[in-house]
Formats: structure tokens, sequence, C-alpha cells
């Protein structure tokens, strides 16, 4: 007879399995415990369970059901365990835009890890589907934490695995910001029909009215420009958004601004980018070392715009200011690359130019 039989009948019974099975498992002393032919042992529990029938029949009707019950609520994962994990995750959305990656990186992916690990144990039905949840944030911010340290393979991976569980747990909103990041790796990996694609999947799952939305809208203009069809229908910020807010899963005016920026520059307008910078840092200085990535991604463009519109000077004061923010990230190295090579065609003999390119690092290659 099988365990979970043997568990049932003592569980109906009020009996512990030794004093109802004094011989113990047969699977202990060599013996099958499910055959068909016969097999000495069913013989006997057969034979053990016929004599039990008349006990069995006076049980509760409701017992069977109360164990199945009592069976679906079975966890070896606790509540404060998952309390903590979300804990850890809103802390690092939180953290993301003033930390450096590499500080981040090991405690997330120790987090993932541990993620990982639980769902290897008996839970509940919703606090799979929560820790799948909870996988999706963790491999969404570790996707974002290896594309700022410069690991392409390592981020897309992450972004993909955030897909599918948050696609798995059909989760809308992590299923979103997956596809936001995945976009932005592609588009800095130069492949932008890819984004393309994964920009309009993440829309197309995103919470209508949420962050998620908002962010994917001015993801899709971005790629759009650098394919070269323009912005669309996109010509100012998605309405309700907030002026300037900090965190790894928002959406604000100032983010789309600096969008705009980069938008206008792949599309030949610097006017139009100088505008929307300078938008942008208007907005990040309200909230001064809140997003120092994206406020030195947006000192960038102005001077791309500045070198593009002939003003040196201008250009490489805004160039210098940038590259001394404190979070070092790729997006920042791939745009300080961009600068050196407009400053490089604008102005080919001027000293000042050279010295810039040499203190960045400058070499012409854009990885």
């Amino acid at each position: 007879m099988r365990a979970r039989r043997r568990f049932l009948y003592c569980r109906a019974l009020s009996i512990d399995e030794p004093a109802l099975f004094p011989e113990g498992p047969a699977a202990i002393n060599g013996e099958e415990t499910d055959t068909e032919d016969g097999d000495p042992t069913n013989r006997r529990d057969a034979l053990r369970f016929a004599a039990l029938l008349p006990a069995l029949a006076s049980l509760p009707e409701d017992a069977e059901p109360r164990e199945f019950t009592r069976s679906s609520e079975e966890t070896d994962v606790g509540a404060a365990t998952l309390d903590q994990l979300r804990q850890a995750i809103a802390t690092y959305g939180t953290d993301y835009a003033t930390q450096p990656a590499s500080e981040l990186w090991e405690p997330a992916r120790q987090d993932r890890r541990r993620v990982a690990a639980l769902l290897q144990r008996r839970t509940t039905l919703r606090q799979r589907r929560d820790l799948y949840v909870d996988a999706a944030w963790l491999s969404t911010i570790l996707a974002w934490l290896a594309h700022d340290g410069g690991k392409q393979r390592t981020a897309l991976a992450y972004a993909h695995d955030a897909w599918r569980h948050a696609d798995e747990a059909e989760h809308a909103e992590t299923a979103a910001w997956a596809k936001d990041v995945e976009a932005t790796i592609l588009l800095y990996g130069n492949r932008p029909a890819e984004a393309l694609r994964a920009a309009r999947t993440g829309a197309a799952r995103a919470p209508t009215g949420g962050s998620a939305a908002a962010r994917l809208v001015s993801q899709t203009m971005r790629i759009n420009a650098r394919i070269g069809r323009g912005l669309g229908t996109l010509r100012s910020a998605p309405d309700r958004l907030p002026a300037h807010q900090a965190g790894l899963f928002s959406a604000d005016v100032a983010r789309f601004h600096s969008f705009a920026a980069t938008s206008y520059l792949w599309l030949g307008d610097p006017r139009s980018a100088e505008t929307h910078a300078k938008e942008a840092l208007d907005l990040y200085a309200s909230a001064p070392g809140s997003s120092p990535t994206r406020r030195a991604i947006s000192l960038l463009d102005l001077a791309i715009a500045k070198a593009q519109l002939r003003d040196l000077d201008s250009a490489l004061s805004l160039g210098v200011s940038a590259l001394q923010l404190s979070r070092p990230a790729s997006a920042i190295s791939d745009r300080s690359k961009d600068l050196g090579t407009v400053l490089g065609e604008k102005f080919p003999q001027s000293v000042q130019v050279k010295d810039w390119q040499a203190a960045s690092g400058f070499n012409g290659l854009r990885h």
C-alpha cells in the first residue's frame, strides 16, 4: 500500500502509523509496496483494510475533503521569508539609481538564488506564484545591474529569465518591466529592430495608466527615432506623470525629456535635442543626486547638441560635468564616446578636443 494511503488511514483513525502498521514501511525490508502479482505485503494490507472498513464507514463524511484542504495549506516557506524578499526588492529599486552596480550585484544575485532554492521546497500555490513574481523582479534588477556593468550577454539572459517567470505567474507589471530592460539592452547593443519588438510586447502587457506603460511609451519613441522613423504621434510627455520620481521602476517627465533629447539627436535635430535636454536637466536639478545616470546622459546629449551647433566651449564643459558624476554605467561610457566622435568630426584640428578625448579615454570605438 502506498505511503500516502497509509498516512490517510492513520490520520482518519487518529492512530499512529507504527501502531496501525507495526511491520513498518515494506520498502525498508526490500519489499515493493505496490505490485500487480499478489505480493504478500499487498495481501496483508488488503486484509487490514477490510478489517478497518467498519471504522472507516463511521468517519464523518467531510474527513477526506478536510484532509485535502489541510494538505493544500502545507508549506515549508514562512510568511516572514516572503516579506523579507519583498523588502529587499523594494530596497534594490530605491538604491539602484544612487549606488554603484558593483555594490548591489552580489546581494541581488544571492537573493535571486535564494528564491530559486525556495521554489524547490513545499509551498502553497499562492506562495509559488509570489515566488515567481519575486524571481521576475530580481532578475529584472540583475539585468539592469549587468547592463550598467557592461555585461550585455548576462543582462539579456536575466531579462529573458525575468520575462519567463513573470509570464508564468501571469503578472503583467513585472512582465512589462522585463521587456523594458530587454529593449534597453538591445537598443544599446545596436539591435533596434529587436528592441522595438521587445518594447511593443511589454507595452501590450503593461497595466493601463501605470509607470511601466508610460516608460514603454517613451522607450518606443526612442527606438523609433533610432531606426529613423521619427517620433510618431508623441510630441509631449504622457499625461499624469510626476515631474521627477526616483527609483528604478518609475516613469516621469524628466525621463521623457531625456529620451526625447536622445531621439532628436538620432533624427538629426540638435535644436530640439537641446531644448529637451535642458528641460530634463532643470527637472533633475530639483532633486540633485537622485538620478545621476540619467542626469549624466542628459548632460552628454546636451553636449552633443552643442557640438553639432558648433558651440565647442559649451560642449566640452558639459562633457566634463557629465563624467564627474559619481555613478558609473555603460550607457554613460557609450554616450561619451558619441560625444568624442562628434567633437572629432566638427573640430578635427582642435587641441582642446584632443585633450578632452584623451582625458575621457576616448578611443574612437563604441562597443
